[in-house]
């Protein structure tokens, strides 16, 4: 649960009211929240992420991280040359989908949702991709990574040393 100053908070990281907010899983460096799990399915819509990155400091990192090639050097050198990141990768998306198909049942009824959301849901990984070897998003990647630890996350923390935006970092 989020209380309302959380919830100020996180409108105030946004700028606007945060969709589908369940619940902060993390907080950064200023003990402000900095990553929030969401409801799969705000809205009667899906949602792309299960963990939100809030933290404008988080996200200002993240964001000059994506501004570099990191990401395709990451899925076109490292990820197919590295059996273990390949299925670590793949290994991440999946539980990703599975967590997120979990909390999607334990708060909506399925039989009631058009079969094209339940398939976004079902059967998409971190941040709605589809290709479980890519990375559509470090924001999503990095989040995922905080609550569950994960090799995107790994690697920027290894790099970057992004941890250290994190209070109590996993």
């Amino acid at each position: 649960m989020i209380s309302k100053d959380e919830f100020d908070i996180i409108t105030m990281q946004l700028g606007r009211a945060p969709v589908g907010a369940l619940e902060v899983m993390a907080r950064d460096c200023e003990h402000q929240p900095a990553v929030l799990k969401v409801d799969p399915f705000p809205n009667n819509r899906p949602f792309p992420s299960l963990y939100w990155l809030t933290s404008p400091i988080l996200h200002k990192a993240i964001a000059d991280i994506e501004r570099t090639a990191w990401i395709k050097d990451f899925e076109n050198e490292i990820i197919p040359n590295n059996e273990d990141f390949l299925s670590r990768i793949q290994n991440d998306n999946e539980l990703y989908r599975d967590l997120r198909w979990a909390l999607f049942k334990s708060l909506h009824d399925e039989n009631s949702i058009e079969e094209k959301y339940l398939k976004v849901i079902r059967e998409t990984g971190i941040g709605g991709i589809q290709n479980f070897k890519r990375v559509r998003c470090l924001h999503m990647h990095y989040a995922f990574h905080v609550v569950h630890g994960g090799l995107v996350g790994e690697e920027l923390d290894k790099q970057y040393d992004l941890k250290s935006l994190l209070y109590n970092p996993v």
